[in-house]
């Protein structure tokens, strides 16, 4: 567990068709109190390396506008090499609903949808 006892990020590097995708996987709780643990998550020599950067959110049980504004910035920064999926009717899908942030964060229905948008991705930049 982090410092604040509150959330846990793991990172896996995943190859999917030849394509190295990061898979940020955090759990617990995203607030003030841990969003920059996430954000250093995601700006990683895991993730840096890697083609795509996948967020799987489905393991958070809650999200302020600390954690939305930390998955905003990094799908900003990373375009089309960053994807995202939630639980279906979880607290995080609700945020996402409320403020409409689907298509800004490139929410995928499920991991396998994710990953193969990121690997097309992948090979159309490069």
């Amino acid at each position: 567990m982090t410092a604040t006892g509150r959330m846990e990020v793991v990172i896996e590097v995943v190859d999917v068709g030849g394509v190295d995708i990061a898979c940020v996987r955090p759990s617990g709780e995203i607030d003030l109190a841990n969003a920059a643990e996430l954000d250093a998550a995601m700006a990683s020599p895991q993730c840096a390396g890697a083609a795509g950067i996948l967020i799987d959110l489905r393991d958070v049980d809650f999200m302020d506008s600390s954690g939305l504004r930390v998955m905003l910035l990094g799908a900003r920064a990373g375009e089309a090499r960053f994807a995202t999926i939630v639980k279906e009717g979880s607290a995080v899908a609700t945020l996402f609903d409320m403020v409409d942030v689907h298509d800004k964060l490139n929410v995928a229905a499920s991991e396998d949808e994710a990953l193969d948008s990121l690997r097309a991705g992948a090979d159309a930049s490069g």
